[in-house]
């Protein structure tokens, strides 16, 4: 069915736009064409009872902030002048990244047991620049030598351990517990549809 102008020429049949994701008939609220409803969007502060209900760069912040402060933690000899893969021309600008690569490794390990040092360097590899010459972009495995350093340490202070199947690392009760507790601190908001 398509519309006519004045002087006869055909124009364009305006098509139908696609129901958003809060589309009130997605919602439940049915036909809502002739109402005008208008769906509201508010941001409402929430108390977070696990790792899972935090934003994981808040986490990160937190956790390593923590770890710091408790200084249990033993940075590598040469933690200013080790880069975090062999693709990185330089070190890490962040003087304290160790703490940051910790938690990281700490959460990955909350969020699923059983990884090993292969999958810690694939979750943390990356692309490979050409770095101007004239070479396909290659992925590549993050250094591993930090991530076994950062492994260790928390087995040091308990919050991980070895899997006793000998395939990879897992969250011990104390370290879940000190997390959880880490991640209760952490402000958050949720959004809400009103």
């Amino acid at each position: 069915m398509s519309r006519t102008h004045s002087r006869g020429i055909a124009l364009p049949c305006p098509r139908k736009r696609a129901a958003s994701p809060l589309s009130p008939s997605l919602i439940g609220l049915g036909d809502t064409s002739r109402v005008g409803l208008v769906i509201m969007e508010t941001r409402k502060k929430f108390k977070p009872s696990t790792v899972k209900d935090v934003p994981v760069d808040a986490f990160l912040v937190a956790f390593a902030a923590h770890l710091k402060k408790s200084g249990k933690i033993e940075l590598p000899r040469h933690v200013d002048l080790m880069k975090t893969a062999t693709f990185k021309e330089l070190p890490p600008l962040d003087l304290d990244w160790f703490y940051t690569r910790t938690a990281a490794v700490a959460r990955r390990v909350y969020m699923r047991a059983g990884l090993g040092m292969k999958d810690f360097r694939r979750t943390f590899g990356g692309r490979s620049f050409a770095k101007g010459r004239v070479m396909p972009e290659h992925f590549k495995l993050a250094a591993g030598g930090n991530i076994r350093h950062a492994l260790q340490q928390l087995e040091k202070m308990g919050i991980v351990a070895k899997c006793p199947d000998n395939h990879g690392r897992k969250m011990t009760v104390e370290g879940r517990r000190l997390m959880d507790l880490v991640a209760r601190s952490v402000p958050c908001t949720r959004l809400v549809v009103a």
